[in-house]
């Protein structure tokens, strides 16, 4: 009890600290390359820090907290701001040799301004209310090629804007004060409605449990029948190898076996040839605990090897024969270990052929929640019909953070396909939270007719998501045609907002939509392309 209050004693204090002082850091950077863009023959700057917060974020991706999501996603804005302020800077250098360029160059310029104070506040945690940048060229411009360029650096700047709004909100989120405002009782029935949803065959955690419950079953009744000793070692070996992904239950039972014969085989040298009292056994008790905790988290069989010669020499100090726990614990381990790995070879999983399409019902669950939401503030769709669909969605993500995990572990999986496929979660979080809150105005405001811009943009959002979804399955790329789905919800951002609080919601939303739709697309195209 003491070591394990040792070990966990620190966990929540500044858990997330390290990451956060590396996002932190990051968006200062950001923040001094577009108060100083460099020139466009310079090799892009601060590249090395990007990779360093890669891979320095990257053992957050199985972390599917709150806090974590969050550095996630502050991450992935991250690069896609870097990028957006390498284009204005490139762009404002080539409109400036133009006669009449100076007075875009210069917005420009002040856009990238206004960006580098957002950016300084978001390093600090401290959101700018309403950050807005923004580009407006009246003139006509006197050549074609001028034209692009100004319109190029427009939709640079909206696309920018975008960003640095949704990472200032991300950076803002103060989880814990959400939660201490909330009901424990909301708390409790949103958890248990995704404990209710992943009560399915369809559901990858629900199968895994059930897998694991019969072979556990099986395996006490099997040393009951056999009349085995100490055949509580049945169950153990079963519950540890037995994993939700092939490679980690393979792996675990061949290093179990290996280890625990190794283990027992070293217990019995030590025994024979050191064994000359209490001091000793203390002594070897000391060693095998040190090794145990030192190396056994990086190697599995090390862990069970330390740890076999460690329940070998403690059950010796109680007065039993050595001998008779070796023996036991040997049959027990072969025979648990033996049916962990032929269960899931009777039943296994290969995420490498499945991540794809599990990603993709996800994004198909999220597509028919968007549009349930929409045509409930539309008053097409009853507000009963959603809980259905959102207990749907809740059990789509359950399944693809599984398989996602689970990924991580089989062999010859490349880190950026983890990292490309856990920004795409981050991202789809991202969206998901944006519709919620979309759906909380259902029952706080006043139901106003639905604008035709807001009815466009739900369409080329649902087009977007739909074929995302058909790249995923296919591993195909994605089609050059999909919609500008900034310039589309710059329309509704333009429409009518007073005096209805809906529109006002819709118009801030669609924005947080709009930019998570983008960045899961980006990364699709990089894990594609792996």
């Amino acid at each position: 009890m003491i070591q394990m209050a040792l070990s966990i004693a620190l966990w929540p204090v500044r858990r997330y600290e390290p990451e956060r002082r590396i996002i932190s850091s990051l968006y200062s950077a950001l923040a001094q390359m577009a108060r100083s863009p460099v020139p466009p023959s310079s090799a892009p700057p601060f590249s090395a820090q990007i990779s360093d917060a890669q891979e320095s974020l990257a053992p957050l991706g199985s972390d599917h907290g709150i806090e974590a999501e969050r550095l996630l996603m502050l991450l992935n804005q991250a690069e896609r701001i870097r990028i957006s302020i390498l284009t204005l800077a490139r762009l404002a250098h080539r409109i400036r040799r133009y006669e009449t360029g100076e007075e875009v160059s210069t917005a420009l310029h002040a856009v990238l301004n206004r960006s580098a104070e957002a950016l300084e506040s978001i390093s600090r945690n401290v959101p700018l209310p309403g950050i807005n940048v923004g580009l407006l060229y009246r003139k006509h411009p006197p050549s074609t090629f001028f034209a692009a360029l100004v319109r190029d650096a427009q939709q640079q700047v909206d696309a920018l804007g975008g960003q640095l709004r949704t990472a200032s909100g991300t950076a803002s989120l103060d989880q814990r004060l959400i939660d201490s405002r909330e009901p424990w009782r909301l708390r409790f029935s949103g958890r248990l409605a995704k404990l209710q949803a992943n009560l399915s065959l369809q559901s990858t955690v629900f199968r895994h449990a059930l897998r694991l419950a019969l072979c556990l079953g099986i395996g006490d009744t099997l040393g009951r029948e056999l009349s085995l000793q100490r055949t509580y070692w049945i169950p153990m070996t079963i519950a540890i190898v037995l994993k939700p992904d092939f490679t980690t239950t393979l792996s675990r039972g061949v290093l179990r076996l290996i280890g625990t014969f190794a283990g027992l085989g070293l217990a019995t040298v030590l025994f024979h040839f050191v064994h000359t009292g209490t001091v000793t056994d203390i002594a070897l008790g000391a060693l095998f605990l040190f090794l145990l905790r030192w190396i056994g988290p990086a190697n599995y069989g090390i862990f069970v090897t330390a740890l076999s010669a460690l329940v070998v020499l403690l059950a010796a100090l109680t007065g039993v024969s050595p001998r008779e726990v070796i023996a036991a614990r040997a049959l027990n381990t072969v025979v648990g270990g033996l049916l962990a790995m032929i269960a899931y070879t009777v039943w296994p999983t290969w995420e490498k052929t499945q991540v794809g399409a599990v990603m993709a019902d996800m994004l198909d669950a999220y597509r028919e929640y968007f549009e349930a939401v929409i045509g409930a503030l539309s008053g097409n769709t009853p507000p009963e019909a959603i809980d259905r669909i959102r207990s749907k969605g809740r059990r789509a993500r359950s399944n693809a953070e599984a398989s996602v995990d689970r990924l991580a572990g089989e062999p010859g999986v490349k880190a950026d396909q983890i990292r490309h496929l856990n920004a795409m979660m981050v991202s789809s979080h991202s969206f998901v939270h944006a519709v919620m809150a979309m759906e909380s105005a259902l029952y706080r405001t006043e139901p106003v007719p639905a604008r035709p811009a807001t009815l466009h943009f739900s369409e080329q959002v649902d087009k977007t998501l739909a074929a995302t979804a058909d790249s995923l399955r296919s591993r195909k790329p994605l089609p050059r045609t999909l919609p500008d789905l900034r310039a589309v919800q710059k329309k509704i951002a333009g429409s009518e907002t007073a005096p209805a609080q809906r529109y006002e919601l819709v118009n801030i939303e669609t924005d947080r939509i709009t930019t998570s739709v983008n960045t899961l697309a980006e990364h699709l195209e990089a894990y594609l392309a792996l």
